[in-house]
């Protein structure tokens, strides 16, 4: 069937050029005074990107003349530019010294220099400084016969993230129906800065047990958000801009202890790491309020990953009375039609309140948390887990054969399920027929979708444990006169093979799911010759 509007043809041109220019020089020099050993590196790089973009379409030509000015022109849209419309251009200059004393204190010390177009006017240029320093106590102190080896480190440094193209100007597109501003220009955008000091030791116990441990204090300012609109404080129209300040502690513990078990026919070799970070908003920033980004709460206090959305309602002890002992926060509250008490709720089944008088009819719904009688957003939970460890080991049989597996496993956290969500309404989810064979309307089903608003009801558990790898390797007898079979092996190898997990969505890892590609499971076979 012939189209309406492009029966006598359209046209569209578009044109588009990139270009990278890099270039760096670096010099280095080492020396050795008596029991110091030193050196130096200085380098510079630089780098240059532009890129450029245009493209017209129109169509209703008036006449048998294929150009763009002969289109209908309330039909002809533009966008971009003949100029460039994307371009930054990188200078950076290293300084790095390094010292040892006597193979047991070391000292490293480096200084960069950064400049960049991304930034404001007054922001171009930036400074950042990195200080290491480790000293081994076992060359200076008896430990016991059982340590072999403790170093304690300390560091201290900053570093910065580069925006994105564009972010500090003024974007517009070109329609038929005028220009249209899409992002205000901020010129006085401003540096971010991480700042982190850390602290840790490696050891060595029994000659088997190697032992690292790490500490880690950051703080982050300035990071580049695009925040709603705020009106009157930043107009009609949202700008990049810089985030206040959030903070972060870290704790990683990595174990590897060799030879556990090792005799003649057999040996095992185990690995441990465990990893536990919290981050909070310390301060939002200059002229920036409360705000929501996606899925998560932007405020002082919060986590960085505050879930924020509708809640459910699933207890009576959530129930809000004014002082007459009316409910304010369900069914209407108030400012409802009727006015309603705690007895007039119940909590259902399915573990969510529900009026009293609905229960068993066509009318059922989950309540939803209300604030004068619309729906309340609320934070609902945390995307940060508990903590995340990983096992491997290291079985070997015979010095040939070879069987390597690694585990992992995050406890805590949370995960929004958007799929699942999306499927219900559309009375394609395994949660849609239970409820459905529970004989619940599909009005229910509706109010948990909520018109797949952000909704506690959706968000999950996502802790796993998972079987990452197992690898199985054979090392090929030597045979004489075939030297590339010297020592070489056969392996194969099989990843993501199975997670178990509460989790209902395709695959636990992440903070949200809608609709993602399944993490495939993999298997490989290898052959690795000496030649």
């Amino acid at each position: 069937m012939q189209s309406e509007t492009l029966n006598n043809g359209n046209l569209a041109l578009s044109t588009s050029k990139s270009q990278f220019i890099n270039g760096q020089a670096q010099i280095s020099y080492n020396e050795k005074f008596g029991d110091f050993n030193f050196s130096a590196t200085a380098k510079s790089v630089y780098e240059y990107y532009y890129n450029q973009g245009f493209s017209a379409s129109g169509f209703n030509f008036s006449v048998p003349l294929y150009i763009l000015s002969n289109t209908q022109a309330a039909n002809r849209s533009i966008s971009g530019s003949d100029e460039k419309t994307g371009k930054t251009v990188n200078y950076g200059y290293f300084l790095n010294l390094k010292t040892s004393y006597k193979d047991k204190l070391f000292i490293d010390l480096l200084g960069r220099i950064d400049q960049s177009s991304r930034y404001g006017r007054d922001e171009q240029t930036a400074f950042f400084p990195r200080l290491s320093a480790s000293y081994r106590l076992t060359k200076d102190f008896d430990l016991g016969r059982n340590v072999n080896e403790f170093k304690v480190r300390a560091s201290y440094g900053q570093a910065g993230r580069v925006p994105g193209f564009n972010a500090k100007e003024s974007l517009a597109s070109v329609g038929t129906t005028g220009i249209s501003i899409s992002q205000n220009e901020n010129t006085n955008l401003k540096r971010s800065y991480t700042s982190e000091l850390e602290v840790g030791f490696d050891a060595t116990f029994f000659k088997k047990l190697d032992v690292t441990f790490n500490y880690a204090s950051a703080s982050s300012k300035g990071d580049f958000v695009s925040p709603p609109v705020f009106i009157p404080t930043l107009g009609t129209t949202p700008a990049v801009k810089n985030f206040g300040v959030i903070n972060s502690h870290s704790i990683e513990l990595e174990t590897r202890a060799n030879g556990v078990v090792e005799n003649k026919n057999f040996s095992l070799d185990l690995g441990v790491t465990l990893a536990r970070t919290r981050s909070d908003i310390k301060d939002l920033g200059v002229g920036l309020p409360a705000f929501t980004n996606g899925l998560y709460r932007k405020d002082v206090g919060l986590s960085p990953y505050a879930f924020f959305g509708h809640k459910i309602l699933t207890s009576l002890s959530q129930l809000e009375f004014d002082k007459d002992n009316y409910v304010t926060n369900a069914a209407g509250g108030v400012a409802g039609t009727t006015r309603y008490t705690v007895n007039d709720f119940v909590v259902n089944q399915f573990g969510h309140v529900v009026l009293k008088s609905a229960l068993g009819t066509a009318n059922e719904v989950p309540l939803i948390l209300q604030e004068n009688g619309a729906s309340k957003s609320v934070v609902i939970g945390d995307a940060q887990p508990s903590f995340v460890t990983g096992f491997n080991a290291t079985f070997t049989f015979f010095k040939k054969l070879q069987l390597y597996t690694t585990l992992d496993w995050q406890k805590g956290g949370k995960k929004y399920n958007q799929t699942t969500q999306y499927l219900s309404f559309d009375e394609r989810s395994l949660l849609w027929q239970d409820y459905a064979q529970a004989g619940l309307p599909q009005g229910y089903i509706n109010a948990l979708y909520n018109g797949n608003s952000y909704t506690d009801f959706w968000l999950e558990d996502n802790s796993y444990f998972s079987l990452r790898e197992i690898a199985l390797s054979y090392t090929l007898p030597s045979i004489k006169g075939f030297k590339a079979l010297s020592n070489s092996r056969i392996s194969i190898v099989g990843r993501n093979l199975y997670t178990w997990s509460k989790f209902s969505g395709t695959n636990p890892e992440g903070y949200h799911e809608y609709f993602p590609y399944p993490v495939f499971r993999n298997f490989t076979a290898k052959l690795t010759l000496n030649l």
